[in-house]
């Protein structure tokens, strides 16, 4: 199951900042998230909740 979060990392990263990334999960502090057919990682903190 996958949670959409909004991806709040540097502008010059190779995920755009304030892109919807699916949330995969995460393991002690860093995310795992899938962008454009590719899986990433980076901190938690940088994956914001989407407000309803």
């Amino acid at each position: 199951m996958t949670e959409t979060r909004i991806y709040m990392g540097p502008k010059c990263a190779r995920v755009p900042r304030g892109a919807r990334v699916n949330f995969l999960g995460h393991h002690r502090k860093m995310g795992f998230f899938e962008w454009n057919g590719e899986r990433f990682c980076c901190p938690v903190r940088l994956l914001w909740r989407v407000k309803p």
